[in-house]
């Protein structure tokens, strides 16, 4: 990447959970089964992955597990859905932020006031 391209998103990314996997769940399927999805990024804290072949994939699966897995998987938000998802999140944070702080100032200044009223 051209050091002139890079923006302040390249060198601060904001990382959105969409999906924890257990044992024995999948990912990748989506984009093979449901069509086109979202790009995404997996995040492990070690787990073993097994990369198969995409069109050996299609070729050996079984008619039933098709249309099992149409049934089962739901497609992942586009990328305006988690764009709106973040915005929703970044906004609440600075409003707590904002809030506690607010509220932690009232009581400050009111227990100064009941101090300086029982004196």
């Amino acid at each position: 990447m051209d050091p002139e391209e890079i923006t302040a998103a390249d060198l601060n990314p904001e990382f959105v959970h969409i999906q924890t996997l257990t044992k024995g769940r999948v990912f990748g399927l989506s984009d093979l089964i449901l069509g086109q999805q979202t790009s995404f990024c997996v995040v492990s804290n070690g787990a073993d992955c097994l990369l198969i072949n995409k069109q050996m994939f299609q070729e050996h699966m079984p008619e039933a597990l098709y249309r099992q897995l149409r049934m089962d998987l739901c497609p992942y938000p586009t990328e305006e859905e988690l764009q709106k998802g973040l915005k929703v999140s970044v906004d609440w944070q600075a409003y707590k932020g904002i809030t506690l702080a607010n509220t932690l100032s009232f009581v400050k200044k009111r227990k100064a006031f009941e101090r300086w009223l029982k004196t």
